[in-house]
């Protein structure tokens, strides 16, 4: 190679950093343009159930997008059967609380719903110490969600590679990594939520899934906690309204 041959230049790997910079930026900027047009959608919904299938429907078109302009090759583990995830403490935007214990009350009988209460307060004295793995209460004796259709978006979301880290947790409590794409446009949609949430005028942070149940589903002398407070108005006006719908 002659002296006045150079292929590599320090000045260029500058120029190729400060472009990549700039790239980060303006992608992640995608995610709260994203939370911000879902927040506008549902600001306005009449109920949970209309919030949540906007929402739902923002996601999956939002995904479709970015796969399609950012494709990579990352499997989900998570087959039908595999219910490891089920037993982590779920946290869920109060719409999602809210809506999942309509379609319980409105899907069980009496006996069915004293049930699934009981079993809702064995979970909670059951998820002690570190870890706080448990079965979730919904799953059925073949180890599938009984309320597939209506789980919260955590439970949509959740992507993990690896079924095997997914057993491990249950024992020693790891973290499983997620699809970073679907989880950024999770972390998107859930903040779209609570800010709706709170321009109503309503509790507005994730709430653990299963007490949050229990307490719109059951009526006790205990003080409700801000989320019932709140939110259990709503979920008795649209209860009352369903029932009189389908009467």
């Amino acid at each position: 190679m002659s002296q006045t041959d150079k292929f590599f230049d320090h000045s260029e790997v500058e120029f190729a950093a400060e472009a990549m910079r700039k790239a980060g930026v303006i992608y992640d900027d995608l995610f709260n343009k994203l939370c911000r047009q879902i927040y506008e959608d549902v600001k306005d919904a009449a109920t949970p159930a209309d919030t949540l299938r906007i929402c739902n429907n923002s996601i999956v078109h939002a995904e479709h997008i970015f796969v399609a302009n950012f494709p990579d090759n990352y499997q989900t583990a998570c087959q039908q059967g595999c219910s490891h995830c089920c037993h982590f403490p779920v946290q869920a935007a109060p719409q999602d609380i809210v809506q999942l214990a309509l379609h319980l009350k409105l899907s069980l009988s009496d006996a069915e719903l004293a049930d699934l209460n009981t079993r809702l307060q064995q979970d909670i004295q059951q998820r002690g110490g570190a870890f706080m793995r448990a079965p979730c209460p919904l799953l059925t004796a073949e180890q599938s969600c009984s309320v597939y259709e209506h789980r919260p978006l955590v439970c949509r979301m959740f992507s993990s590679q690896n079924a095997f880290s997914c057993e491990q947790s249950l024992t020693d409590g790891r973290q499983i990594s997620q699809r970073p794409l679907t989880h950024r446009i999770f972390q998107a949609a859930v903040t779209a939520l609570l800010i709706a949430a709170e321009q109503q005028g309503m509790y507005k942070e994730q709430g653990l899934l299963i007490p949050g149940l229990l307490e719109l589903l059951t009526e006790t002398d205990a003080e409700p906690s801000d989320f019932c407070r709140s939110w259990k108005p709503v979920y008795l006006e649209a209860l009352n309204t369903l029932q009189v719908a389908g009467a």
